[in-house]
């Protein structure tokens, strides 16, 4: 939905502007990104990353709770984590909102990013906290941090023992 009060052609001017650079985004970073833009009702732009596809259509309403639908109500630049509800695929967007001359927010963008990687760090920090806390119920002597010991506990790791 453009402006009332604004000249068609001064709004779509900005759309073309944003939808020439988008394409270039993915190439840009190095993570896996998708990268969209929107009106204030719909989608106008949808350009997958190499592995996140949402599979957005253009002309779709846009979905409350998602990045474009927030950054144009609140009116600012936001970060959302979204589970696999939103879209069936976990992300997080990053979104800001697109302002005409007069400051009236006309759409806005997004970058999405595929969140495998953190889940997976997050997963090994986990783990790496069990495995933590499985040593920590050992005998503290076995365990002190002094040079003689650290050797001791690396002969006793190469040993076997």
């Amino acid at each position: 939905m453009l402006m009332e009060n604004q000249p068609h052609d001064e709004n779509q001017e900005i759309f073309n502007h944003f939808a020439y650079v988008l394409p270039f985004i993915n190439d840009m970073l190095t993570s896996d990104v998708s990268v969209g833009m929107s009106d204030r009702e719909r989608q106008l732009v949808y350009i997958p990353g190499r592995t996140l596809d949402l599979k957005i259509p253009i002309g779709a309403p846009l979905k409350a709770g998602s990045g474009l639908y927030r950054a144009i109500n609140e009116k600012r630049r936001v970060v959302v984590k979204s589970d696999k509800s939103l879209w069936g695929v976990p992300f997080i967007a990053t979104a800001f909102p697109i302002c005409n001359k007069q400051k009236e927010i006309i759409g806005a963008i997004a970058v999405m990013e595929n969140v495998d990687r953190q889940d997976h760090l997050k997963d090994m920090s986990t783990s790496l906290a069990q495995s933590m806390g499985v040593l920590a119920q050992h005998n503290p002597r076995d365990f002190r941090t002094d040079r003689r010991n650290l050797c001791r506990l690396r002969f006793i790791n190469q040993s076997g023992q």
